[in-house]
């Protein structure tokens, strides 16, 4: 018998390590183009939907109930095929959504930026993951949240965390899309044509 403690921590663990990793990530990210402020077009608002974002996993965190622990049997401090399933499915949202992140970085360059900007000289990105979708860093928070909340949260505060995630990165994207348009034009509008904001296959 495993005590459930163990078993709770498990998956914390597994999301811990991944916070880690997707800091790493952000930390060591190629630094921003020395651009002089007339070069640029900034839109501080996206720091509404970034406050949003990070309301979203606060709730997530705070406080640990564990209520997706019970509900996929840790309850019974066993290690059930239910409970590795779940810790598997943890563990694979939180890679993926480091991964992704990752990628998402490193191919923007030194185009990454946190507050929604432009500057002269950007070109627009389509490749690498951009090609799924117009904003995967976007993505990969999504899964990063999820996977947090499994480990982490319960049905209710986890269903408002997604309210809230949802509504600041909508307002983050339509401001970063304003800027790409007016910075890009139609090629930008073809390119938001064909492929979907967030979500794979999903416009």
């Amino acid at each position: 018998m495993i005590r459930l403690n163990t078993v709770l921590l498990t998956g914390i663990a597994i999301v811990v390590a991944s916070w880690l990793g997707f800091a790493v990530v952000m930390l060591r990210r190629p630094k921003a183009p020395g651009a002089t402020p007339t070069e640029k077009k900034r839109d501080s608002r996206s720091m509404l939907g970034i406050g949003l974002q990070g309301l979203a996993y606060a709730i997530v965190w705070t406080p640990p109930r564990f209520g997706f622990a019970r509900a996929a049997g840790a309850m019974n401090s066993e290690w059930t095929p239910l409970v590795i399933a779940w810790l598997l499915i943890i563990a694979t949202l939180m890679i993926s959504g480091v991964a992704i992140a990752r990628s998402a970085i490193y191919t923007l360059g030194a185009q990454w930026t946190l507050v929604a900007q432009a500057a002269k000289g950007h070109s627009l990105i389509t490749a690498g993951p951009y090609a799924r979708v117009r904003h995967p860093i976007y993505s990969a928070m999504l899964l990063l949240l999820i996977g947090t909340g499994l480990a982490m949260s319960g049905p209710t505060p986890f269903a408002i965390a997604l309210v809230f995630f949802a509504a600041g990165t909508a307002q983050r994207v339509r401001l970063e899309e304003n800027l790409l348009e007016t910075s890009h034009g139609a090629e930008f509008r073809a390119y938001r044509h064909r492929v979907p904001a967030v979500l794979p296959h999903l416009r």
